[in-house]
């Protein structure tokens, strides 16, 4: 039986049904399985992921229908070509609820989701979306016939090709890490460029794919690279290394009952020992939060997420800090990388008891992997982090706290070296101490 160029129509609205209702149905079930438990980050992520690569493989198989079909026919790839409208259909669904996903984020936590967002990345998403819109509206066979075949092929190119670089640029920071996909991109850019450069030269087809892997070869040298100069580049030390990330779930167990005790020193003269112990806190939404106390009505109330540990509240007998949004108080990690946050806050409490507002600045960057040993204890493999954190109390007084932390896995923070440093915010200094702790032991405290 012979192809078809153009289904019948009542096949052509039973695709575009299920083109729509799929990715559709697909989407929201997502959503409800990963919702159903937790409402945080990490699920949002999940969703984000699946939703992008939905997209990305409906976008993939619309755009290069006609190319993949060019360099290598067959009755898969002409099936392909055939039904590419549909695929681009199932695209624009994706890309719907994929934005979707990304107010969700936003609304958990604007601050963050705004820091994280680039200028390149809202441009292009905006260019992305505007570009779906159109291609989207001009699907059907009348809004062809409307606007003029050659109207409407320039429009679906030109838009195909900004939607392409917009991907390429979202996965190109990533390409050592989702190397499939990065290769998938940049393989589909240079079938279009050579079909492009064969139909000029009327070269031979064969000759043209040995030219696109010896091109993919030196894409993928020059791209690692340029990754590579890039991390050199933008930090004094070492490269980061994006192989591993040292999650803080792995090394600061937050769970009912961990406990810590400390030696501590401080100028150089030993002081008592401070204790820690994790209750359980009031969760959000649902996710789960505890309070870390280091006495009855002293504490922080901290959750785990994507980022790592956040901080809702500090809270002693003086004053409560409050964090909106949540704060940083541990981020993930990976060997060399640093990150800087910038958190608001409501202070209240001291005296007079009135609120005010003030402000976090925390830097944290992970130094080395490496052993610690405490007396005859020997803690492997753990982070280095040197940190700051430097709060504005909204009084005309700024505490710098700097030092250098080490975690170990499974057990939490085993030794800190800091100075606590006090300011005015013209940078005269009021006070400046130096302190360690040193992991004792952990034990069963109740307050």
């Amino acid at each position: 039986m012979a192809y078809q160029s153009r289904p019948q129509p009542h096949v052509d609205a039973n695709l575009v049904r299920i083109s729509v209702l799929g990715p559709a149905l697909l989407s929201v079930g997502t959503a409800c399985l990963a919702f159903y438990d937790a409402f945080n980050l990490e699920v949002i992520y999940a969703y984000l992921r699946i939703t992008g690569w939905g997209m990305l493989a409906c976008f993939l198989c619309s755009f290069g229908a006609s190319t993949i079909y060019h360099f290598f026919p067959s009755p898969v790839t002409r099936g392909l070509l055939l039904n590419r409208k549909y695929f681009g259909l199932a695209f624009a669904v994706f890309i719907t609820f994929h934005f979707y996903g990304l107010y969700l984020k936003m609304d958990y936590d604007p601050v963050f989701f705004f820091q994280d967002l680039t200028v390149p990345e809202f441009v292009l998403g905006v260019v992305a979306i505007v570009f779906t819109l159109a291609m989207t509206f001009t699907s059907s066979a009348g809004m062809q016939q409307r606007i003029g075949a050659g109207r409407w092929a320039a429009l679906h190119t030109w838009g195909g090709y900004g939607i392409l670089f917009a991907f390429w640029v979202t996965y190109r920071d990533h390409g050592l890490n989702q190397l499939p996909i990065f290769l998938t991109i940049n393989g589909l850019i240079i079938l279009r460029c050579l079909r492009r450069l064969q139909e000029l030269t009327r070269e031979d087809k064969r000759r043209m794919i040995h030219a696109g892997l010896t091109t993919m070869i030196g894409l993928i040298v020059c791209s690692t690279g340029l990754y590579i100069f890039e991390q050199m580049g933008n930090s004094s030390g070492p490269p980061v290394q994006r192989d591993r990330l040292y999650a803080m779930r792995d090394y600061y167990p937050l769970r009912e009952g961990a406990a810590w005790t400390y030696r501590t020193q401080s100028a150089g003269r030993s002081g008592p020992e401070q204790r820690f112990v994790v209750l359980p806190d009031n969760p959000r939404g649902r996710q789960a939060v505890f309070r870390v106390h280091a006495g009855p009505d002293t504490y922080m109330s901290v959750a785990l997420d994507s980022y790592g540990i956040r901080i809702f509240r500090n809270v002693s007998p003086d004053s409560i800090f409050t964090y909106e949004p949540a704060g940083i108080f541990l981020p993930n990690l990976y060997l060399y990388e640093e990150k800087t946050f910038e958190t608001g806050m409501m202070i209240t409490g001291g005296p007079g008891g009135e609120s005010r507002k003030g402000l976090q600045h925390g830097r944290y960057r992970l130094e080395k992997i490496e052993d610690v040993i405490l007396g005859e204890t020997t803690y492997r493999d753990c982070m280095r982090i040197a940190y700051s954190r430097t709060i504005d109390n909204g009084r005309g007084f700024l505490q710098t706290v700097a030092g250098r932390m080490w975690l170990a896995p499974g057990v939490g923070k085993v030794r800190d070296e800091r100075s606590v440093k006090v300011e005015d915010t013209a940078g005269a200094l009021i006070d400046i101490r130096e302190e360690q702790l040193e992991l004792v032991d952990g034990g069963d405290i109740r307050w």
